[in-house]
């Protein structure tokens, strides 16, 4: 569940790279100003195992969310319409297909390539002509047809958290021009989001999010250490867990608020999901000055497994909802999970580690339905 780092003109370099590919990736998983311009590509005699295709063709991601939207949705016995499960499944694979492509092409991977990587590189003018536009117009279907007005709205909120995502983080930073488009874009935004038909609290929390990005953006053209205030990391978990939320609280409302704990520890979740990620590249790839950090993902799993459990009891003290109570027992199994995995992070191929690591997120799903049985 990670994407791309860097925004550039996707062709530029399609046809003056020549790549190669070894056996065991290195891939920056997040922004990583000191990679190098040079990157090797892909062979195309490179075998791609069967357990790794689902990533390769970006379908881990939508395959998670969906899974997660659903077991949400018995939580708060809520039978939600096939289609929301298609578009949630079918934005999430967009992103991912548009980051991975660019990535892919943009010139500033560290070598050798990821096999993922390899597949984009090797189909990126597929990609960007014929894949992406029939995905996104698949997606403006989805929501005009089969979306209450409501949602649609809350979608089109999400849309700009996305899209702001994209630019900060996927972008060329050093493009000041780039960078001062986006500050003006932000503070449009700014401005529709007051005029949305929104929840106050959604309202809040997206007019926050978009100032905190103009600030950092602001800050980072002269300080590139500034960016540290809006982490990655954090900012995906934060979109991904709302995608799975927004759907289920549209219609339990009057039950849950924009930021509850159910959303505060799915965020966590897969927060811990994208740091072990990191940290596991990362290890593989024996950087430089990293390895004081490479064990961040641990404090960041204690203290998910004990925020989860300590809401689980809390809420069985108090007599609160049975699903609030399934939904923590299951965050902190996969948090457990995830730190018993990282102990095998430097026998594992980095590829492995990724599939394992988002398995992690829906193996313990089961016990939700166990626990609150239909």
């Amino acid at each position: 569940m990670t994407s791309c780092t860097r925004l550039v003109n996707p062709l530029k370099h399609v046809v003056t790279k020549q790549w190669t590919l070894a056996p065991a990736p290195r891939v920056s998983a997040v922004p990583s100003p000191s990679a190098s311009p040079s990157v090797s590509a892909p062979t195309e005699g490179a075998a791609v195992p069967w357990w790794l295709w689902p990533q390769v063709l970006s379908l881990d991601a939508p395959v998670v969310l969906v899974l997660w939207q659903m077991a949400l949705a018995h939580t708060h016995r809520v039978h939600l319409p096939s289609a929301f499960h298609w578009g949630l499944a079918l934005v999430t694979w967009l992103v991912y297909t548009l980051d991975r492509t660019v990535d892919a092409v943009s010139g500033r991977l560290e070598p050798p390539a990821s096999q993922r990587h390899a597949f984009y590189f090797r189909h990126c003018k597929l990609m960007f002509w014929l894949v992406l536009p029939a995905g996104a117009l698949a997606v403006l279907w989805v929501a005009l047809t089969c979306m209450p007005a409501g949602l649609l709205w809350s979608g089109l909120g999400m849309a700009m958290l996305g899209t702001v995502y994209l630019a900060y983080f996927a972008a060329d930073r050093q493009s000041a021009t780039h960078r001062l488009l986006m500050i003006l874009a932000l503070l449009i935004g700014q401005v529709l989001i007051l005029g949305l038909a929104l929840d106050n609290s959604f309202k809040l929390v997206l007019s926050c999010t978009l100032m905190a990005v103009i600030l950092v953006a602001t800050l980072g053209r002269f300080d590139p250490r500034w960016s540290f205030l809006l982490p990655k990391e954090l900012f995906a978990a934060f979109l991904l867990a709302l995608g799975c939320v927004i759907g289920v609280h549209f219609w339990v409302q009057e039950e849950h608020f924009f930021l509850c704990v159910e959303t505060v520890l799915v965020t966590g979740l897969f927060l811990l999901n994208l740091v072990s990620i990191v940290s596991s590249e990362r290890l593989a790839g024996a950087q430089a000055g990293l390895a004081r950090r490479r064990y961040s993902h641990l404090w960041l799993g204690g203290l998910l497994l004990g925020a989860a459990s300590w809401t689980a009891f809390d809420t069985l003290h108090h007599h609160g909802a049975p699903g609030v109570v399934a939904a923590a027992v299951v965050v902190a199994v996969s948090a457990l999970l995830h730190l018993g995995l990282h102990g095998f992070a430097h026998r594992l191929r980095p590829e492995l580690f990724h599939v394992l690591a988002d398995l992690m997120l829906v193996v313990p799903l089961p016990l939700l339905f166990w626990v609150l049985p239909g």
